[in-house]
Protein backbone atom coordinates (compact mmCIF):
# COMPACT_ATOMS: atom_id res chain seq x y z
CA UNK A 1 0.00 0.00 0.00
CA UNK A 2 1.37 3.28 -1.01
CA UNK A 3 0.61 6.26 1.95
CA UNK A 4 1.22 9.75 0.89
CA UNK A 5 3.22 12.43 3.52
CA UNK A 6 0.66 13.26 6.24
CA UNK A 7 0.79 11.62 9.78
CA UNK A 8 -2.59 11.85 9.99
CA UNK A 9 -3.36 9.13 6.82
CA UNK A 10 -0.47 6.87 7.48
CA UNK A 11 -1.70 3.65 7.95
CA UNK A 12 -5.34 4.47 8.41
CA UNK A 13 -8.21 2.49 6.75
CA UNK A 14 -9.16 4.34 3.57
CA UNK A 15 -6.12 6.92 3.30
CA UNK A 16 -3.91 5.18 1.53
CA UNK A 17 -3.57 6.57 -2.10
CA UNK A 18 -2.39 3.28 -4.17
CA UNK A 19 -2.81 -0.29 -3.37
CA UNK A 20 -1.44 -3.56 -5.27
CA UNK A 21 -2.18 -7.10 -4.61
CA UNK A 22 0.54 -9.71 -6.35
CA UNK A 23 0.52 -13.75 -5.33
CA UNK A 24 3.68 -14.15 -2.64
CA UNK A 25 6.07 -16.07 -3.63
CA UNK A 26 9.78 -17.65 -2.08
CA UNK A 27 13.09 -15.42 -2.71
CA UNK A 28 12.05 -12.14 -4.17
CA UNK A 29 9.52 -9.93 -5.45
CA UNK A 30 9.87 -7.04 -7.61
CA UNK A 31 6.79 -4.73 -8.22
CA UNK A 32 6.49 -1.40 -9.81
CA UNK A 33 4.25 0.85 -8.12
CA UNK A 34 3.54 4.47 -9.45
CA UNK A 35 3.32 7.68 -7.69
CA UNK A 36 1.59 10.34 -8.53
CA UNK A 37 4.35 12.67 -8.45
CA UNK A 38 7.87 13.43 -7.58
CA UNK A 39 7.18 13.59 -3.83
CA UNK A 40 7.50 12.22 0.08
CA UNK A 41 5.61 8.34 0.06
CA UNK A 42 5.48 5.22 2.40
CA UNK A 43 5.01 1.59 1.32
CA UNK A 44 3.62 -0.93 3.75
CA UNK A 45 3.02 -4.51 2.68
CA UNK A 46 2.29 -7.90 4.29
CA UNK A 47 1.91 -11.45 3.46
CA UNK A 48 -1.53 -12.24 3.50
CA UNK A 49 -1.37 -15.79 5.19
CA UNK A 50 -4.54 -16.77 5.98
CA UNK A 51 -6.18 -15.22 2.91
CA UNK A 52 -8.64 -12.54 4.56
CA UNK A 53 -7.29 -9.82 1.93
CA UNK A 54 -6.23 -7.66 5.31
CA UNK A 55 -3.48 -7.77 8.00
CA UNK A 56 -3.91 -9.91 10.79
CA UNK A 57 -2.72 -8.25 14.07
CA UNK A 58 -2.97 -9.65 17.49
CA UNK A 59 -4.34 -8.29 20.56
CA UNK A 60 -1.49 -6.17 21.37
CA UNK A 61 -2.10 -4.51 17.74
CA UNK A 62 1.07 -5.95 16.04
CA UNK A 63 1.49 -8.02 13.17
CA UNK A 64 1.23 -11.67 13.06
CA UNK A 65 1.49 -12.08 9.64
CA UNK A 66 4.74 -10.94 7.37
CA UNK A 67 4.52 -7.56 6.88
CA UNK A 68 6.87 -4.78 6.17
CA UNK A 69 7.54 -1.29 5.24
CA UNK A 70 9.50 1.44 3.48
CA UNK A 71 13.25 1.91 4.68
CA UNK A 72 12.84 -1.19 6.55
CA UNK A 73 11.07 -0.03 9.26
CA UNK A 74 11.25 -2.27 12.32
CA UNK A 75 8.07 -3.31 14.39
CA UNK A 76 9.10 -3.37 18.45
CA UNK A 77 6.14 -2.23 20.63
CA UNK A 78 4.23 -0.29 18.16
CA UNK A 79 3.87 0.08 14.30
CA UNK A 80 6.45 2.53 12.76
CA UNK A 81 5.83 6.15 12.30
CA UNK A 82 5.12 7.80 9.15
CA UNK A 83 9.00 9.54 9.49
CA UNK A 84 10.73 6.18 10.09
CA UNK A 85 9.30 5.08 6.47
CA UNK A 86 8.87 7.88 4.26
CA UNK A 87 11.09 7.83 1.31
CA UNK A 88 11.22 10.70 -1.38
CA UNK A 89 10.43 9.48 -4.93
CA UNK A 90 11.97 11.14 -7.79
CA UNK A 91 11.31 11.33 -11.37
CA UNK A 92 11.85 7.88 -13.23
CA UNK A 93 12.90 4.92 -11.61
CA UNK A 94 13.02 5.27 -7.20
CA UNK A 95 13.93 1.55 -6.26
CA UNK A 96 12.94 0.74 -2.72
CA UNK A 97 14.27 -2.49 -1.23
CA UNK A 98 11.40 -3.73 1.45
CA UNK A 99 12.53 -6.94 3.95
CA UNK A 100 9.67 -8.97 4.75
CA UNK A 101 9.41 -9.46 8.85
CA UNK A 102 8.04 -13.00 10.07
Amino acid sequence: MLYGDRDEDFLKKGKRLDRLRVPAQKGEVTVCMPVPAPGSYAISLYHDEDGNKKLTKNWFGLPIEGYGFSRDATVSYRLPQLDETVFTAMPGDTQVRITMRY
